[in-house]
C-alpha cells in the first residue's frame, strides 16, 4: 500500500510540476516542452533541431568575460529566447577580442545548460551564469 502511495504522490507531483511550467505564450511552451536531459554533454546541433520554428535571430554571446563565448542564443519574436549555455569547448575557440565567434564550429560544442527566457521574466534554469 505505501508503494502505491509514493507512486501516486510521485505521479502528481510531476504533473502539478508540469502544469505551473505552461504559459500563456506557444513559443515558451514549446521550449519547456523539449526535455533537456536527453541533450546534456551532446552537441548543439542535437537540441537546435528541436527548437519550434520561427526564431528571429541566433548569435553566439559571451559570458561573465566580454571576450569568451559562453552560449548561443536563439531569439524568438515577443522576446522570447533560449540560451544553450556551453562549458567546455572543444571545436571553436571561445576566446575572440572581436567578439566574432564561428557559428558552425558552435553547434558542435556540447550542451552544459539550457535557460528560457521571456522578457525579464526566466522559466529555466535561472541560476546559470
Amino acid at each position: 500500500m505505501r508503494k502505491y502511495v509514493l507512486f501516486f504522490a510521485l505521479i502528481f507531483s510531476l504533473l502539478s510540476e508540469r502544469a505551473f511550467s505552461q504559459t500563456s505564450d506557444s513559443t515558451v511552451n514549446a521550449l519547456l516542452a523539449i526535455d533537456e536531459g536527453q541533450f546534456i554533454n551532446k552537441p548543439l546541433d542535437s537540441i537546435i533541431a528541436l527548437l519550434p520554428p520561427g526564431y528571429i535571430d541566433i548569435r553566439i554571446i559571451h559570458g561573465g568575460h566580454r571576450y569568451t563565448a559562453r552560449k548561443l542564443k536563439f531569439l524568438y519574436p515577443n522576446r522570447v529566447w533560449i540560451d544553450l549555455h556551453v562549458r567546455e569547448f572543444n571545436f571553436m575557440n571561445p576566446l575572440d577580442t572581436s567578439q566574432v565567434w564561428n557559428i558552425t564550429l558552435m553547434r558542435k560544442e556540447k550542451l552544459y545548460k539550457t535557460v528560457i527566457y521571456k522578457h525579464v521574466n526566466c522559466y529555466r534554469n535561472c541560476d546559470v551564469y
